[in-house]
């Protein structure tokens, strides 16, 4: 479990692309991830309770973070196990791919996140751990600090030149 967490804590975006079967531990190391890319029918699930145990790298506590509560604790009381397409209409991954281009697909998003401002992803991520269990007024606080924070650096500042100068940012700070 503290490689799960080592993983979730990192200030870097982490990408989980599925395919087969992420079952048990699997579904708790994709969970740990940033972004998901899932087959249409991969195998998502938390079997445990069938083995009259629960999980134990995290899943009680990700699983119902990221999908409804009552589908999470369903999951997690009876060893449910969905495919691809329920856990993204769940939101439990966020995009679904064909088996022979989802390494594609998930490489199109990290492009997407190395030509974007690299302290987006970073001050995103952190932004989101830290506010996870505060009241919106206070999450909001901490969000006026990052806003401010990210437009006093260089790519913030390139990257709202280049809105009002209506052309594509050249961001530096990869």
């Amino acid at each position: 479990t503290d490689a799960l967490d080592v993983l979730a804590a990192s200030p870097l975006p982490v990408i989980a692309a599925i395919h087969g079967s992420a079952v048990g531990g699997g579904l708790e190391l994709a969970m740990a991830c940033d972004l998901g890319v899932a087959t249409p029918e991969a195998r998502l699930g938390l079997p445990e309770a069938k083995l009259g145990v629960l999980p134990g790298g995290g899943g009680t506590q990700r699983l119902p973070r990221l999908i409804p509560v009552g589908v999470a604790t369903e999951m997690l009381m009876l060893g449910t196990v969905i495919d691809g397409e329920r856990a993204h209409s769940l939101g439990l991954v966020n995009r679904l791919s064909g088996a022979g281009t989802l390494l594609e697909t998930a490489g199109a998003i990290g492009e997407q996140l190395a030509t974007g401002a690299a302290q987006v992803a970073s001050t995103t991520k952190s932004l989101l751990l830290r506010t996870a269990n505060l009241s919106t007024s206070d999450g909001i606080e901490h969000e006026r600090d990052a806003v401010a924070h990210l437009f006093a650096t260089p790519d913030g500042r390139e990257g709202f030149g280049a809105f009002t100068e209506r052309r594509p940012p050249t961001f530096g700070g990869r």
